[in-house]
C-alpha cells in the first residue's frame, strides 16, 4: 500500500461514524487534525486550481467543521441530508446544495449557495457568494445536484435571493489535497473539508 493510500485510509477512519461532523465528540478532532495534516504533506496535486480538470466537478461532504454547514444539521424536525459541492469546469462558479429532509418527504427541500470564483493562487480561489436559493425539491425541480447546479449558473429563473455584499478581501478556499477521489479544502475561518468525488 503507498503511503499515501495509508494516510487516505487512516483519515477516512477518523472520520468515520462522525455524521459528516455533526456527531464528533471533542477528543476526537485532533485525530482528525493530525490525519489530514498527514495527507496533505503527501498531496498528489500540488498546483490544483491550474489544473480544472482534475479539480471540477460534483463532490459529496464527508466531513465538515464548517459552522454555516452543520448549523443546517441542528435545524428542528428536519434531517441534513446529502450535502454536495459543484465546481463548474472552467472554475468560475461554486454551488453548495443541502438536501433537507423533514419527516414528511413531500416537503423534501434543499438550500443551495451560488457564488463566483476568482483565481488567487495554484491552491487558492477567493469565493463570492452571489445569491441563495431555497424551497421544496419538487417545486424547483430538483432531480439532482449536478443538472441543478448547472441551471443555477444558467441562471434559469430559479428563485433566488442576493447575498450581502462579503466586502474585501473576500472569502477563500484553499485545496490542500487533491486526488482521483478525495478532496481537502481549508477555508478562511479555519474551517476543514473533507470531500469524496461524485463525478
Amino acid at each position: 500500500m503507498s503511503d499515501y493510500s495509508e494516510r487516505k485510509r487512516d483519515l477516512l477512519a477518523a472520520i468515520a461514524r462522525t455524521d459528516r461532523g455533526l456527531d464528533i465528540r471533542p477528543e476526537q478532532l485532533p485525530a482528525v487534525w493530525t490525519a489530514v495534516t498527514r495527507l496533505e504533506a503527501v498531496n498528489p496535486t500540488p498546483r490544483p486550481v491550474a489544473l480544472p480538470v482534475k479539480l471540477a466537478g460534483l463532490w459529496q461532504l464527508a466531513f465538515t467543521t464548517s459552522f454555516d454547514v452543520l448549523r443546517l444539521g441542528r435545524l428542528p424536525g428536519v434531517r441534513l441530508g446529502e450535502v454536495y459541492q459543484y465546481l463548474s469546469p472552467e472554475l468560475t462558479h461554486l454551488i453548495n446544495i443541502a438536501e433537507l429532509e423533514p419527516p414528511w418527504s413531500f416537503l423534501a427541500g434543499i438550500v443551495a449557495v451560488t457564488a463566483r470564483l476568482q483565481p488567487v493562487s495554484a491552491v487558492r480561489v477567493a469565493v463570492a457568494f452571489e445569491r441563495g436559493t431555497t424551497g421544496p425539491k419538487g417545486a424547483l425541480g430538483y432531480t439532482e445536484p449536478e443538472t441543478f447546479a448547472t441551471r443555477l449558473i444558467a441562471g434559469e429563473g430559479l428563485p433566488s435571493v442576493p447575498l450581502p455584499s462579503q466586502g474585501s478581501p473576500l472569502p477563500w478556499l484553499d485545496t490542500t489535497y487533491l486526488d482521483e477521489d478525495l478532496r481537502l479544502g481549508r477555508g478562511d475561518r479555519g474551517s476543514l473539508f473533507v470531500l469524496t468525488r461524485v463525478r
